[in-house]
């Protein structure tokens, strides 16, 4: 009969045996960060923050047919599609602003609220109102159920249409991985890269934001491949153009909207 030690001592042997090491199965994941913050457009610079960058294996020869879908992709602009929807000027040129595709990317502050400044924004002002109303007068409770209370279209309804474009460009194409730039610092930062044991210590990648983003009446779409290694952080400054990048230039439908005042 087995003593209790040597039933443990057992189990210790049948597990190590039973259990290959993952120690060794993947080298060092590799890192990218993408800097948009010196991009310029004719000149002036571009506002990219909050904007989603997508990451494909192989480099822009290998994605040749992804970029001839983003080159031939039906765009409807964001102005065009908000004036569809009625909407005012002054939540057009509200968005515009920060290059904002819906009214989740800033803050509604509230002289955009009150009816008597030349700023305010006729759909966040119906919405307050209807919400003081729900909500009993509380101004807080109101605020913060803002985009609760307005128009389904005119809060999500954009973003839908861009995941459909977005659905056709891919044409069923998996991105290895996505993120956003940051509004701080204005880059965005692709982590845990992984190279398995066995395969080279270095891949080349395609990053792009795919869908088209609006800069005055012209789309951009910036793709650049890039080479990364294990165990090392790589950056990629989008401002390089010259350097593995293409950038797809396209004019934009433009619609009939009151001229908006520069950003400040």
């Amino acid at each position: 009969m087995l003593t209790f030690r040597p039933i443990v001592m057992l189990a210790v042997i049948a597990i190590f045996f039973a259990i290959p090491s993952t120690g060794v199965a993947q080298l060092e994941s590799g890192i990218i960060e993408i800097n948009v913050k010196n991009v310029k457009v004719e000149g002036k610079p571009a506002r990219l923050s909050r904007k989603r960058f997508y990451m494909f294996p192989g480099g822009l020869k290998e994605n040749a047919a992804l970029l001839q879908r983003i080159k031939a992709a039906e765009i409807t602009s964001r102005n065009c599609y908000y004036k569809a929807l009625k909407a005012s000027d002054q939540y057009i040129c509200w968005l515009q602003a920060e290059n904002c595709e819906s009214p989740f990317c800033r803050v509604v502050e509230s002289r955009y609220l009150n009816a008597a400044d030349k700023q305010h924004v006729p759909e966040f002002l119906t919405a307050y109102k209807k919400g003081m109303t729900l909500y009993r007068g509380k101004t807080g409770i109101a605020r913060e159920w803002l985009l609760t209370n307005m128009s389904d279209d005119l809060v999500n309804g954009y973003y839908r249409q861009q995941q459909r474009v977005l659905a056709t460009i891919l044409g069923g194409i998996k991105p290895f991985q996505s993120t956003m730039t940051d509004t701080a610092a204005i880059r965005t930062i692709f982590i845990d890269i992984p190279f398995a044991a066995g395969s080279p210590p270095k891949a080349k990648y395609l990053f792009s934001n795919v869908l088209p983003i609006e800069i005055g009446n012209k789309s951009y779409v910036w793709s650049c491949e890039r080479d990364v290694e294990a165990g090392k952080s790589v950056i990629l400054n989008l401002a390089r153009t010259d350097r593995g990048c293409e950038v797809i230039e396209r004019e934009l439908n433009v619609c009939d909207t009151a001229p908006c005042a520069e950003a400040k």
